[in-house]
């Protein structure tokens, strides 16, 4: 039985969400555009590379801009320049949005770093535990890791168990939740169960001390010309979203919804890992979409 219940989440559905209607959910997209505007144009001044990420690279190439129903936008950024982009974001529009980091927000549980608009309201199913829950951009960190291949191995293995704990201790957290949106998928509802009972386990330490512990792992190796870099907090987790340094280092900018975004020049390799038969559009019910229970665009 798999364990893994990301692409179950990913189609799940729930009777109490809010569904995203037309005009909702281009409100939606247009503030994205307006979180990811201020991010690039951090980056771009202060010469720090980045590149769109899973849906996102795949709107700009599919649709040259963001997947029509598509309610989230995602970058990737390498780990040397995380601090330094943090720094000079906070500086410029720390007033503007609540910058969440899995080091730094307490009772967070993720791995990536999220951008979220103040004043608006955007409550998914991991926003249990926080009133700051605006619209939000999501940044995933290029790790580095070994160029030795016994070393990279030990480094995936470390970095897979403890994102599987953490996973584990969310899903025993929030068992209730995640047993309901499971409720019309056995198999999931299987996978839940099993996650739950290790979770119990998890449970001597706190959501904060796993996070801390995985980012921990993810970080080990503080080679920054590394031949390899890779994405632990991705879909496709560490082996799956392992890339060569030198590939995707390379970016350009690239048309999207009326603005130039960077892109990896590695973006057909990047994407068919991603997605297989990228240009392919999925049918209605294979169409990922999050959940959401509160929605307030606020004044904007």
């Amino acid at each position: 039985m798999k364990l893994s219940t990301f692409e179950a989440m990913k189609l799940a559905e729930d009777d109490t969400a809010i569904q995203l209607g037309e005009e909702a959910l281009r409100k939606c997209q247009q503030l994205l555009l307006e979180i990811a505007d201020d991010i690039t144009a951090v980056c771009d001044d202060n010469g720090i590379n980045y590149s769109l990420s899973g849906g996102t690279a795949l709107g700009a190439v599919r649709h040259q801009g963001m997947i029509p129903w598509d309610d989230d936008v995602d970058l990737n950024m390498f780990r040397a320049d995380i601090d330094r982009f943090l720094r000079a974001f906070r500086e410029r529009f720390g007033d503007k949005y609540w910058i969440h980091t899995p080091e730094e927000t307490k009772h967070y549980g993720l791995l990536f770093i999220r951008v979220r608009l103040k004043g608006t309201v955007m409550r998914g199913r991991e926003d249990q535990d926080t009133d700051e829950c605006g619209i939000a951009v999501d940044i995933f960190p290029y790790e580095n890791t070994y160029d030795l291949k016994a070393l990279r191995i030990l480094h995936g293995v470390l970095c897979l168990g403890m994102k599987f704990a953490l996973s584990c201790r969310k899903t025993w957290q929030y068992r209730a939740l995640n047993l309901r949106l499971m409720e019309n998928n056995p198999e999931g509802k299987k996978a839940i169960l099993m996650k739950c009972a290790l979770g119990a386990v998890c449970s001597l330490f706190s959501v904060d001390a796993w996070t801390h512990g995985a980012i921990r792992c993810f970080k080990m190796c503080g080679n920054d010309r590394s031949r390899y870099v890779t994405i632990p907090a991705g879909r496709k987790q560490f082996f799956g979203e392992m890339y060569r340094r030198d590939a995707t280092e390379a970016t350009s900018k690239v048309p999207f919804a009326g603005r130039a975004y960077r892109l990896t020049d590695d973006y057909d390799n990047y994407l068919r890992i991603m997605y297989g038969d990228y240009m392919q559009i999925p049918p209605p019910e294979k169409r990922e979409r999050h959940i959401i229970y509160e929605l307030d665009f606020g004044r904007r």
